[in-house]
């Protein structure tokens, strides 16, 4: 969790093996470092020929750096 962050799915839609009914969670989605990403859920698609695994899909944000995070005001009332 220091370097990562596990994308959350569907808990009722999260199983990824085998491809054909999957009984398995065995495929997730790290982003890191947590402070720079924010993670807007992943699922798991409904595909059962390209592979043994069904594939995994996220909705990430990056977020600015720790030290932009905050606005910069000026003063432009001159």
């Amino acid at each position: 969790r220091a370097i990562g962050t596990i994308t959350q799915k569907p808990q009722d839609a999260a199983m990824t093996f085998p491809a054909v009914d999957p009984d398995k969670e065995i495929d997730f989605i790290v982003v890191g470092p947590p402070d720079r990403w924010h993670t807007d859920g992943a699922r798991v698609v409904d595909e059962r020929v390209a592979s043994d695994h069904r594939p995994v899909t996220a909705w990430l944000t990056l977020l600015p750096p720790p030290d932009q995070h905050q606005p910069k005001h000026t003063d432009r009332s001159r």
